[in-house]
């Protein structure tokens, strides 16, 4: 599956949001679980999703990734 795009349109350059050191942490452990359990693939789009974390009740972080 692919998404189509229009050629003449180039990505959106925003710099990266800073992040605490243990929300970085799960933004690089969470992707690569979810890699390994095959409930994603790899991507080589230019375009990209930002991502929120947000606080479970256990003290843990939950990934929500905005595709709006």
């Amino acid at each position: 599956m692919s998404i189509n795009t229009f050629s003449e349109v180039p990505p959106i350059a925003q710099p990266p949001y800073r992040m605490a050191l243990a929300k970085l942490n799960e933004l690089k452990t969470q992707p690569q679980e979810l890699l390994d359990k095959g409930f994603i693939q790899p991507s080589n789009s230019l375009w990209g999703a930002p991502v929120l974390f947000v606080k479970k009740k256990d003290g843990t972080h939950r990934l929500y990734i905005d595709y709006r």
